[in-house]
């Protein structure tokens, strides 16, 4: 039986707590599973708690022993579609750009649309 140091023990609480606030039930659930494990819990206790297999739990362990506390911090969710392009500091410009109206960055509508927003940050950025 392998055994979790009270710091490791911390740590995947503290995982499962930002898993639960994202709301990500496969990183709470991981993180819960290795908790039970650290714990003192068996691997066949911990996969009839959590409706799985028992060879889930054995690959989860293996994976979490080779990867540490990063491989089980890697699967919080941290939102969908693609990563930004603009920096911060290039979204406040754009966020400004947009609150100063169309006909001040050379658009002759009164009123923002998709396109002209798309076409204002391809020529400024």
């Amino acid at each position: 039986m392998i055994t979790f140091s009270k710091e490791l023990l911390k740590k995947l609480r503290a995982s499962s707590l930002i898993a639960f606030k994202l709301k990500n039930i496969q990183a709470y659930r991981l993180a819960t599973a290795l908790i039970c494990y650290g714990e003192g819990r068996g691997i066949n206790e911990i996969a009839i708690l959590f409706g799985i297999s028992v060879k889930t739990v054995v690959n989860w362990l293996i994976k979490f022993m080779s990867g540490g506390i990063n491989w089980v911090m890697g699967k919080h969710y941290h939102g969908r579609g693609r990563k930004e392009k603009l920096t911060k500091a290039q979204q406040k410009q754009l966020h400004d750009m947009v609150a100063e109206g169309p006909e001040a960055h050379g658009f002759t509508s009164g009123i923002w649309n998709c396109a002209m927003i798309a076409e204002l940050i391809l020529l400024k950025f």
